[in-house]
């Protein structure tokens, strides 16, 4: 069986290796802007959905489970950066939701998120599918963590007017907190969701 000071030892590892992903995917978002920014197309906007809710919170003796609805919103902001095979997003966004379990507080989440989108080419269709990554950082049921989310979604951009519209599909999940086994706490969130976005 571990001993604490292992246990506390192996958590450091794997919270140095989530910054590093963050790392890296945050520099490959600053190294897409800088190289694209003569050609990229800049916008911003805001989404509102519904998400589903599972998890838990648990103590030694209590256990709270989430399996609810809640309403979600996010901000965002990014560039379009066109090139020969495909076309990236990189843009930061800021998430939020409120989930309650089946007994207790209603907790709340916010990230901060650095996503990379790639919009799927040569599709014979009025809109346009995209898929992409998140990690972020935030914060869950009162404790600081690392996010990570995959984004799936289909936009539709006005040819007369600079305005775009996505439905998008997103699963968000913060990374499990707790502190010496006393308390745990861990969800992951199902997010179906309307954009709307300023092309400048």
């Amino acid at each position: 069986m571990l001993d604490r000071d292992k246990i506390f030892l192996y958590a450091g590892i794997i919270e140095r290796g989530i910054f590093m992903k963050l790392k890296t995917l945050s520099l490959l978002a600053a190294g897409l802007l800088l190289t694209g920014a003569a050609c990229a197309e800049y916008y911003a906007g805001a989404g509102y959905g519904i998400s589903w809710n599972g998890g838990y919170a648990k103590t030694n003796d209590k256990k709270y489970d989430y399996k609810t609805f809640s309403d979600a919103w996010s901000l965002f902001g990014g560039t379009v950066i066109p090139t020969d095979y495909l076309d990236f997003h990189a843009e930061g966004e800021f998430f939020q939701l409120k989930a309650k379990p089946d007994k207790g507080k209603t907790r709340e989440l916010r990230a901060l998120m650095a996503n990379l989108i790639a919009v799927i080419p040569n599709v014979d269709l009025p809109v346009q599918p995209y898929v992409g990554l998140g990690l972020g950082y935030g914060r869950w049921d009162h404790k600081n963590t690392a996010f990570k989310q995959l984004i799936i979604g289909t936009e539709y951009n006005l040819d007369q007017y600079p305005v775009g519209f996505a439905l998008e599909y997103k699963h968000i999940s913060p990374n499990e907190k707790g502190s010496s086994g006393k308390y745990r706490s861990k969800i992951n969130s199902d997010v179906l969701m309307l954009k709307a976005k300023y092309l400048f």
